[in-house]
């Protein structure tokens, strides 16, 4: 069975391919890098990241530091431009404002801390490819419940952040927020084939799912991202 391809999000915000070229001689930290498709992205514009994951590189990620993103081993801002893509509705509970402490706590005066997370619409505003690709998540999620969360609205997370006219009394900053399409390219072939290796446990779901994929492709849709620059002290 193939591997459930990985992704990355394309194109990047501008905002945050000019924080990237003024703070990539580092250090630059990526927090749950998995097998690296956005490690190998930001690897491609010229950084050096630090990738962070709490699985071994033998276990299928590409961690230079292995080490859980509820516990940075990272020193007070000391980080330049932490990045943790798709990773935070995996960790989203009614704590997530002090996790949000904990990793801007790492980050340098003079540095940045961006979210990217995929973003869900209601069904009927939807391509029929995105929201298969929507549906491939929400399988996933309820495969491995521990390890996966729902998709995040960014609504959510500024919500979450107790935002107000762009300064956040969760995190002593202030936050920045944009969307766009992602066009980052997705194999439908290594998707299906994943889901035929499920089919077996998971039946008519999984069966189901192969039939519309085939029949109507998948597509990602839009993305949000998020940008946390420190208060001047």
């Amino acid at each position: 069975m193939r591997k459930l391809p990985t992704m990355a999000f394309s194109p990047l915000p501008k905002t945050f391919l000019d924080d990237l070229e003024a703070r990539r001689n580092g250090p630059v930290v990526e927090l749950g890098c998995g097998d690296g498709a956005f490690t190998r992205l930001l690897e491609s514009l010229g950084a050096e990241p630090l990738a962070l994951d709490r699985r071994r590189p033998g276990c299928g990620t590409v961690a230079s530091i292995v080490a859980d993103v509820t516990d940075l081993p990272l020193r007070d801002r000391s980080v330049r431009l932490l990045i943790a893509a798709n990773l935070l509705r995996h960790c989203w509970n009614d704590r997530v404002a002090a996790l949000l402490r904990a990793w801007v706590r790492c980050v340098a005066r003079d540095g940045r801390c961006y979210i990217f997370e995929d973003e869900p619409r209601a069904d009927g505003d939807l391509p029929t490819a995105v929201r298969n690709y929507h549906r491939v998540q929400d399988f996933l999620r309820r495969l491995a419940p521990e390890n996966r969360g729902a998709l995040l609205p960014m609504a959510n997370f500024r919500r979450a952040c107790r935002s107000a006219n762009g300064r956040s009394d969760a995190t002593g900053g202030t936050w920045e927020f944009g969307q766009s399409e992602n066009h980052w390219p997705i194999d439908r072939g290594a998707v299906v084939d994943w889901l035929r290796g499920t089919a077996r446990t998971a039946g008519r779901e999984a069966d189901r799912l192969i039939r519309d994929v085939e029949r109507n492709g998948l597509s990602y849709g839009r993305y949000w991202w998020a940008r946390w620059s420190p208060e001047v002290d």
